[in-house]
């Protein structure tokens, strides 16, 4: 087999353990921060890890419309680009009233324009393109092609994931009702981690260049692993038991509740190598589990107010100097807040104070205004501090655990699920969890009452690693992704004949034998000309701690795959040790790279942090 094949499979089970991992989000968090020598998303977890699953969600079957909302300079720019370049995006600067109609290339998963204004945001198209309104046919008038004259041309905007940044404040209704807002963190702390990340880019620079650190392989690899994923129906046990969440006194609640659905489904198809699995009549559905709606609780419950509200952190800023205000002066205006020190202008604070009117937060008052003496088009507000848009998601997010996760036992343990599921590709594990916000493995603590606060408790070492090292079902996942059925019985039954005994398989000697290919191969590459054979077992002896037996029917491997190439040549006399020449009768083995070999192509991951046991089990 080629050299390209078994670098294709060792490279996917390279992605299959990455999809397994119970902290997948390490991997995307990781990606994201060393992009670059000065290039880099740091902090916004809950932003980063809900865009993610949102997008996720939205180009694996369930559309979403993303608004990234806030003031200039708070990074909306730069963490859109890290996140919607893992995906196929089409990404734009502006949007014309007609753009839609007259695209021509719809092959994108991602629809992601970097600024859309107030007046931009009032467009039918953008809010017509989401899953609930499923497109639309637009009809544009065109003269005629043959004669003179105008005709109808129908062309039809299919519906897509879309990612919206914009520093407005007063967007359209209609848009922000079908959005998922996600505000950006503007905290004094985020600036000086931000502050402290350029202070270190000329050294990061100067690093790359001399080749100790190398960025961006991280982001590329999540990349890869994103590719990797299918989409699915999703099965959400526990629906029901989370509806209460959702006021019923707020039409909306109807979209939001959808919304929140959404991200769930997102968690799933991201751990879908993980979830359990049914197939019915021939299709494979997924089935989401408590982990999928605590990874959403964990990242998106502290910023679902801003999607609640379609608000921003210049709103909750505001809002929370407003009863102080008022309760010293009697009443709210535009001039009161700008000379509070609050760091935005007039034309901001206005738009800010108009929207909490529109929501009965604020009750613009004229007899009050005439009680003040205040003259000219200045709005004076009272401060409804008892309206019912005051009431948070937070005040009313009490899940009972106990039933969620009850719920989905009964699932797995229906006779449904057990003559339908499928073949997982890594054991589903109930108790483990891991926390996106604080980087940590944990477990259910079921010795506890969990009725509403879910109890979970930190792993032990021991823990930790049986679960790293847990069994993965790599052919299913290979198949899975598409790899050939006879190139992984190709690369099996390679590995299997390296070594002379099968639980050598399960030992520390599978990273010998790739180390030794490594160095073989690197031997070679570092030589200017062919290098006898001999020369090469003295080399790789040298350097690691193997036998020469090994080393050469590792060589012969390597032969037979085509990545090395032996010739033979007959030597008719050498030098003794005097210098002088003698006759001999023999035949020099000499070996050199073939020609298919190049370091994009083909290379071992070797000289890293890695579990080679766990990687070649399969």
């Amino acid at each position: 087999m080629s050299g390209n094949e078994f670098k294709e499979v060792i490279e996917k089970k390279q992605l299959i353990d990455i999809l397994c991992s119970i902290d997948l989000l390490k991997y995307f968090e990781d990606g994201l921060m060393d992009m670059g020598a000065r290039k880099g998303v740091l902090g916004e977890k809950n932003t980063k890890f809900s865009l993610l699953l949102s997008l996720v969600a939205g180009v694996l079957g369930y559309p979403t419309i993303n608004i990234l909302k806030g003031d200039s300079s708070t990074g909306k720019t730069n963490l859109a680009n890290a996140i919607t370049g893992l995906f196929e995006t089409s990404k734009i600067g502006e949007l014309s009233p007609t753009a839609l109609k007259y695209m021509e290339d719809y092959d994108f998963d991602i629809l992601y324009i970097q600024e859309i204004t107030e007046v931009e945001s009032n467009s039918k198209g953008l809010r017509l393109m989401s899953g609930d309104d499923g497109g639309f046919v637009a009809q544009t008038t065109v003269p005629k092609k043959s004669e003179d004259g105008f005709t109808t041309q129908e062309s039809e905007v299919p519906v897509k994931t879309l990612v919206l940044l914009t520093t407005g404040v007063e967007m359209n209704p209609e848009l922000m009702n079908r959005a998922i807002t996600i505000p950006l963190d503007d905290s004094k702390k985020q600036t000086e981690n931000v502050l402290k990340f350029y202070s270190k880019g000329s050294k990061r620079e100067l690093n790359e260049i001399l080749g100790k650190n190398k960025f961006g392989a991280n982001y590329e690899q999540f990349k890869s692993v994103i590719k990797e994923l299918k989409p699915h129906k999703i099965l959400i046990p526990f629906e029901k038991e989370i509806m209460h969440l959702f006021p019923t006194n707020k039409t909306r609640s109807r979209r939001d509740a959808l919304k929140f659905l959404d991200l769930i489904r997102g968690s799933c198809l991201l751990f879908q190598y993980q979830r359990p699995r049914l197939i019915i009549n021939g299709k494979i559905m997924l089935i989401a589990v408590w982990q999928d709606l605590k990874n959403v609780m964990q990242v998106f419950y502290p910023i679902l107010d801003s999607t609640l509200s379609g608000t921003d952190e210049r709103d909750k800023k505001i809002l929370s100097i407003i009863p102080e205000i008022y309760e010293k002066r009697g009443y709210i205006t535009t001039e009161l807040l700008v000379g509070n020190d609050i760091g935005y202008s007039s034309s901001t604070v206005r738009k800010i104070l108009n929207d909490l009117a529109e929501r009965s937060i604020l009750i613009e008052d004229s007899e009050l205004k005439s009680e003040k003496g205040i003259g000219g088009n200045t709005k004076v507000y009272k401060y409804n501090a008892k309206s019912e848009n005051h009431i948070a998601f937070s005040e009313n997010a009490e899940l009972n655990w106990f039933k969620v996760i009850n719920k989905q036992r009964e699932w797995l343990d229906s006779e449904c699920y057990k003559e339908q599921n499928c073949i997982d590709l890594c054991d589903y594990n109930e108790n483990i969890f891991y926390d996106p916000v604080n980087n940590a493995l944990k477990k259910l603590d079921e010795t506890k009452n969990f009725t509403h606060n879910l109890q979970l408790i930190h792993l032990e070492s021991k823990e930790e690693e049986a679960i790293k090292n847990r069994e993965i079902d790599y052919n299913a996942a290979l198949n899975k992704m598409g790899v050939k059925r006879s190139v992984i019985v190709k690369v099996e039954k390679l590995i299997y004949t390296k070594v002379d005994m099968w639980d050598l398989m399960h030992s520390s000697m599978m990273a010998s034998i790739l180390e030794v290919d490594y160095e073989i191969i690197n031997t070679l590459k570092n030589a200017e000309h062919e290098i006898k054979l001999e020369t090469v077992v003295d080399t790789v002896e040298a350097i690691l701690d193997v036998s020469r037996k090994q080393i050469k029917y590792q060589i012969f491997q390597l032969i037979q795959e085509e990545i090395v190439e032996k010739t033979s040549r007959k030597i008719n006399e050498i030098k003794d040790g005097e210098g002088s020449f003698k006759p001999v009768n023999m035949t020099w083995q000499y070996l050199k790279l073939n020609n298919i070999f190049n370091e994009e192509v083909f290379h071992y991951p070797v000289k890293q942090t890695y579990n080679y046991p766990a990687l070649m089990r399969g």
